[in-house]
């Protein structure tokens, strides 16, 4: 550990220490806890200094006492979530009381309170209204309740994070990446137009981060055990530490002085599962069977002192999983390529640029030039069992998934001024997904990508407290943890060594067990075979958050401070071709300056044994270890009675990361050498500098305009965590992983290398000195800037709400960001157009062919949008919120992530990135209700008898959304771009694109003839993101039928139907130009896929599924 790592470690335990010794806390300051305030006035409106206030959590018996102001105004902050009684009394008046004051997190709620006259064994006694406006805070936040989380109907995994839907300015949230790397299946979103790493989402305080998938959440508590989710996404205050674009709180239920709990068991199947819109004729219905089960108990063990809360959510699917993907037809097999109206090219004839080749007599492969090793690589594929030459083969297969999730907490309140809180999450899972082609490829589950077996588990807890030191001085901290160990192995992974013992090709499986198995194969325009790429994977991520923090009452000012400190390690065995893997493309079969490669051309060049890439890596288990430092004072200030401001600065300081036993690589770009750091003469920080001058100031304010009316504005300077991501591009280029390839070559019209002759050895660097001289060259690598600047997010909001009549909440306001300094990953040494290989700086310097990365300050995101929400707290049988945002995002083309490339790196080409953000919607709406039906006793219909007796007790629920389609681009085949790490835009030769709208095989989405492939060294003339796919329109819709078993004992029969209308929700169109294939006259041959939607998408949390499926359940709750 470096004298800095144990500085600050020995910091975040003496103030963990510190504070828990006089009371310890829950989240990063107000993001766990919510606050009470209000004003003291006599009848005449005059203030009533000197009050005494109590408040009382009504469920723990905890009381809380302060006294007002000199200006009458009195303030609770760092309270936790609950239901509380407000008592004010002074000698001379009558006592107030107002019941039902309910504080949730993030939450400041005002019960101001005008006193009578009177003698204090008189008591005035008011209940809270339901419906509260946000009257002394400026974020833009939104809330989802313990009744929604109960009563909405959510899908598949039960997941939370299906109803963030309903938060203006939030993207469809999407279950991404494979069980390994994702095992709570946390749903990936956008908000506000930034990346998708932006947010932070804690639990009780513990930061429930996936830290090498920074942009999934590391885990997901049970939907039961949940009690409410908070989320600020604009202007939020300056304690809510590293979150970028929104902060997310999840707080759990907690035991009471009464018992309560719940029990549960839901059913899916593919008895009440509609037909898959894309089911080939002549399958029966694919099997699904999705149990979940579990239940909640919370109570007390010593009343009003210690209390309990456990929860278990098991669920169990058995699947016949399915997926259409695209497979080598009999003919082309046989290098039978007659199907393709472009000549398919001898690669041996003709020069190294491309030109003056003569193409094979009759489109057709002599049998003594197929090469018998790709001969034998092409029969992993299966035969085509559906038409045509593109989406021809239905793929099917048993998918298995056992979950079992644990959730406990215990609450204690040893004395009226200390309360202390522990909590733990445990996720154990067990995961097998079948491959496409029987014991190669993809998993057939596309939702769960690889293949194979996975297995691990996931820990997430928090131990945390408050103490009250006066009536005006709070202090709080906690101790967050968080782990996540998993695994997956492919299904070939036991069946040896196949690369060398099966296919005899050099170089490809390594010494260790994880090489094993086939290597992978891509063909461009066919779906990849032979290994899933980054398998197997084995992952160890723990995470450590320490946050100490104190309130100040003083006067009309609530002033906060405190220091956050999380340290977050990785200890993973991911390499992206270990195995090897080899990539074949069209151009080493095409005519420089004719058609561009199609299909035919690009699986030509396979059969013909000629690869356009070869790749291998060898490493050992990669380590990163990285801090991230945070302090902030806000304070929040009751100006008037009608004015609240609020101020704050934060300071983030995220040093530069280190891996176990040394620090990261650096690279020299005039010598090529690499360093790495902390060995030798390079000091462990790679000598790049990060800059101590991060702050992040914000400003709010509300105002009160009239008890029914506020205006409330904020700015604020957030600091993007997404940073935490990138120790995942630099761990390892000397010592850890090596790479072998074949050099590119100096056009893309040439082959890299002959597949029989494999991959290159590898040769590892004598590394003992720290210092790498002549860098293998072929060998890629990400390094990090001199200095490293933290990207950051302006955002600011101007909002009006309006309390309404019957209990509605009307809120409308103007909500904008800018991502700014974000990072990308730069490849120095990228082609120009036209100039290949021998255009890129490096390989003018010293031969260089590898992708050389470099993190830089280089992206930047805007967003502009009006939010609205219409909400209606539960009362007289019938709750609702609607919200509707209208947004525009741009941004760099095309990485959600901003951990990738930009499409276009060549300098003076760069500008063609901006386009609009791949995330944006420009239309969103939300909308969720509960209706109890007016029938039976104590109702308006039906009152009496049998009828009554029937009609009792029903209940509706739904979730409605829908959104505008999301912007893709048309590409096409790069190879007469000739321009080595670049990406090919089409040529839009129509100036308006029709939209056709059409969905399945051989119908068109949009006009297949507005845009044409390039055959020429230049950019298409295409911008990113221009066309539209489909819009979705989805409702979720329940019917209850509750009874009351005893007093406090009730049962819930359900009925879910999830996409209720059972409406296809269809993904974006093939969007490839090149892979259609035309006539001599100009009109279509074939589609080749491009333009056609052959999928849905089930995506919105749904694992895949996007035909209705109905869900029955029962729910027992007391």
């Amino acid at each position: 550990m470096t004298n800095r790592a144990k500085a600050s470690f020995v910091l975040a335990v003496g103030l963990g220490i510190l504070v828990i010794l006089v009371g310890g806390s829950q989240v990063h300051a107000q993001a766990l806890y919510g606050s009470i305030v209000g004003a003291v006035t006599d009848a005449s409106g005059a203030v009533v200094p000197g009050a005494t206030v109590k408040a009382t959590d009504t469920g723990t018996g905890q009381v809380r006492l302060t006294l007002t102001s000199e200006t009458g105004s009195y303030s609770f902050p760092t309270l936790p979530q609950g239901t509380y009684s407000i008592a004010i009394g002074h000698q001379g008046f009558e006592n107030f009381i107002e019941q039902g004051v309910t504080v949730t997190v993030d939450s400041v709620v005002r019960v101001d309170a005008a006193l009578k006259v009177g003698v204090a064994t008189e008591t005035v006694s008011v209940n809270a209204q339901a419906a509260e406006l946000q009257t002394d805070s400026a974020d833009v936040r939104s809330e989802i309740s313990k009744k929604e989380l109960e009563e909405i109907p959510i899908p598949v995994n039960r997941n939370y994070q299906n109803l963030l839907v309903m938060v203006p300015g939030m993207s469809p949230p999407n279950t991404t990446s494979s069980p390994a790397a994702n095992p709570a299946r946390g749903e990936v979103f956008s908000v506000n137009g930034t990346t998708q790493g932006a947010s932070n989402t804690r639990i009780e305080g513990a930061n429930a981060i996936n830290s090498w998938m920074s942009h999934e959440t590391g885990y997901v508590p049970g939907l039961e055990a949940i009690e409410t989710v908070s989320v600020s996404t604009a202007s939020f205050d300056a304690d809510h530490g590293l979150a970028g674009s929104a902060s997310i709180n999840v707080i759990l239920k907690s035991g009471t002085n009464q018992l309560h709990g719940s029990a549960f068991e839901y059913n899916q199947n593919n008895d009440l599962k509609a037909d898959p819109f894309f089911l080939p004729a002549g399958q029966g219905k694919p099997k699904f069977i999705d149990n979940q089960t579990g239940g909640t108990i919370g109570g007390p063990i010593v009343k009003n002192k210690l209390f309990f809360f456990g929860s278990y959510d098991g669920q169990f699917i058995r699947q016949f999983a399915s997926q259409i993907v695209t497979v080598p037809t009999a003919a082309i097999r046989a290098g039978d390529m007659t199907g393709s109206s472009n000549p398919i090219y001898d690669p041996l004839t003709g020069t190294a640029t491309g030109t003056g080749r003569t193409p094979f007599p009759g489109n057709t492969l002599p049998q003594s030039r197929m090469d018998p090793t790709a001969q034998l690589i092409q029969q992993l594929y299966p035969l085509p069992n559906l038409s045509g030459i593109a989406n021809n083969y239905y793929a099917a297969g048993d998918y298995l998934v056992n979950r079992h999730k644990f959730d406990g907490k215990v609450n204690w309140n040893p004395m009226r001024k200390l309360t202390l809180s522990a909590r733990l999450g445990a996720l154990d899972y067990h995961v097998f997904n079948p491959d496409l082609f029987g014991d190669n490829g993809a998993g057939v589950n596309s939702s769960a990508t690889r293949d194979g077996n996975m297995n691990g588990t996931v820990f997430n807890g928090t131990i945390s407290g408050t103490y009250t030191v006066s009536p005006h001085v709070i202090v709080d901290s906690y101790f967050g943890y968080t782990r996540l160990d998993t695994s997956q192995e492919p299904v070939s992974f036991s069946k040896g060594n196949l690369g060398l013992t099966k296919f005899n090709l050099p170089g490809t499986n390594g010494p260790v067990t994880g090489d094993a198995g086939y290597p992978s194969f891509s063909i461009t325009s066919y779906t990849n075979f032979g290994k899933y790429p980054d398998s197997p994977v084995y992952y160890f991520d723990p995470a450590y958050d320490y946050v100490a923090n104190a309130s100040w009452v003083h006067g009309n000012h609530t002033i906060r401070f405190g220091v956050d400190i999380m340290k977050i390690d990785n200890n993973n065995w991911e390499l992206s071709t270990n195995g090897g893997s080899f990539s074949f493309g069209g151009g080493p079969t095409t005519l420089n300056g004719g058609p561009s490669a199609n299909q035919y051309n690009n699986y030509s060049t396979f059969l013909l044994g000629f690869t356009t890439g070869a790749t291998n890596n060898f490493g050992n288990r990669q380590t990163s270890r990285m801090w991230a430092d945070s302090l902030y004072v806000r304070d929040q200030w009751q100006v008037s009675r009608v004015l609240t401001i609020s101020l704050g600065l934060g300071w983030e300081y995220l040093p530069f990361g280190t891996g176990a036993n040394r620090g990261f690589e650096t690279y020299n770009f005039q010598t090529n050498t690499m360093y790495l750091c902390g060995v030798g003469p390079t000091p462990e920080n790679c000598g790049v500098k990060v800059p101590k001058r991060d702050f992040s100031p914000r400003f709010g304010l509300a105002w009160r305009v009239t008890p029914s009316f506020v205006v409330r504005a904020g700015f604020g300077i957030n600091f993007d965590p997404n940073p935490l991501a990138w120790v995942r591009d630099f761990v390892g280029e000397g010592e850890i992983t090596q790479s072998a390839t074949w050099p590119t070559p100096p056009s893309s019209y040439q082959y890299t290398s002959l597949l029989k002759n494999g991959i290159p050895a590898v040769v590892f660097p004598d590394v003992s000195s720290g210092v790498i001289a002549n860098f293998p060259l072929t060998q890629a690598f990400t390094v990090p800037p001199p200095v490293y600047h933290m990207p950051y997010i302006e955002s600011w909001n101007l909002t009006l709400e309006k309390q309404l009549p019957h209990g509605f909440l009307a809120q409308a306001g103007y909500v904008g960001d800018r991502q700014i300094k974000q990072l990308q990953v730069m490849n120095v040494d990228v082609g120009t157009p036209g100039g290949g290989t021998p255009s890129e700086p490096l390989y003018q310097a010293f031969g260089r062919t590898g992708s050389s990365g470099l993190i830089e300050n280089y992206g930047r995101n805007s967003y502009d949008s009006l939010q609205t929400k219409l909400t209606k707290s539960f009362a007289n049988g019938f709750q609702m919120t609607a919200t509707y945002t209208f947004s525009k995002a741009m941004a760099l083309c095309c990485d959600a992530l901003s951990d990738k490339n930009p499409a276009i790196e060549a300098p003076a080409y760069r500008n063609l990135n901006k386009a609009l953000w791949g995330s944006n919607r420009a239309n969103a709406f939300a909308m969720t209700s509960v209706y109890q039906l007016p029938f039976g006793p104590g109702k308006a219909f039906l009152t009496h008898g049998v009828a009554g007796a029937v009609a009792r007790g029903w209940q509706l629920q739904g979730l409605l959304i829908m959104y505008s389609g999301s912007p893709f681009s048309v590409g096409t085949d790069a190879t007469s771009l000739n321009a080595p790490g670049n990406t090919q835009r089409a040529n839009q030769v129509k100036p308006n694109v029709a939209m056709l709208g059409g969905t399945g095989p051989n119908q068109s989405w949009f006009d297949p003839l507005a845009f044409a492939p390039v055959t020429t060294p230049t950019f298409g003339t295409a911008g990113f993101n221009t066309v539209f796919g489909p819009g979705a329109i989805n409702l979720d819709a329940g019917l209850v039928r509750e009874f009351d078993i005893h007093e406090r004992w009730h049962l819930q029969i359900r009925a879910d139907a999830f996409n209720a209308t059972n409406t296809p929700h269809f993904s974006n169109p093939g969007a490839t130009v090149s892979s259609m294939v035309l006539n001599a006259d100009g009109t279509i041959k074939s589609l080749g896929g491009y333009t056609t939607i052959t999928s849905t998408n089930g995506g919105f949390g749904r694992e895949g599924i996007d035909e209705r499926m109905l869900q029955l359940g029962l729910r027992i709750r007391f």
